[in-house]
């Protein structure tokens, strides 16, 4: 957790976490095809969408719309498995296990191509996220 006593009490950990992220991965958000963003309330995905980079601040309720998140045409196909709130609770293991099959090519959502999967944890705790490559 770098984010504690920050100057912006608004900028959330997935800013924090994705400047390390990004810094040191030959990915970047305009790479990742397909996102696995811990959902424990709906909120997080927007705010998770503008902390990583996806969108700029403000701008992640707009990002998903449209259809943005949705598989298998969208911009950033998120969650593909349900997610937390639809698939099951189990505090994110579920959505490392399909960032997996998705970078194996077996997930039942498969995104095409997908050589890059992101996974994260919760926003507004200490957090983490990290970049599965095939």
């Amino acid at each position: 957790m770098t984010n504690y006593f920050n100057d912006d009490p608004l900028l959330g950990p997935s800013y924090a976490c994705a400047r390390l992220l990004w810094e040191r991965s030959d990915f970047k958000p305009k790479d990742v095809p397909v996102a696995q963003l811990y959902d424990a309330f709906s909120p997080l995905i927007p705010l998770s969408l503008e902390g990583y980079g996806f969108c700029g601040r403000g701008e992640g309720a707009a990002f998903t719309e449209d259809g943005a998140l949705e598989w298998p045409d969208g911009r950033l196909p998120t969650n593909t498995s349900g997610g937390g709130m639809s698939e099951a609770y189990v505090h994110g293991f579920n959505l490392v296990l399909e960032g997996v099959r998705q970078i194996r090519g077996t997930s039942t959502c498969q995104v095409a191509d997908a050589r890059c999967s992101m996974v994260t944890s919760g926003e507004g705790v200490p957090t983490s996220a990290l970049l599965l490559r095939g």
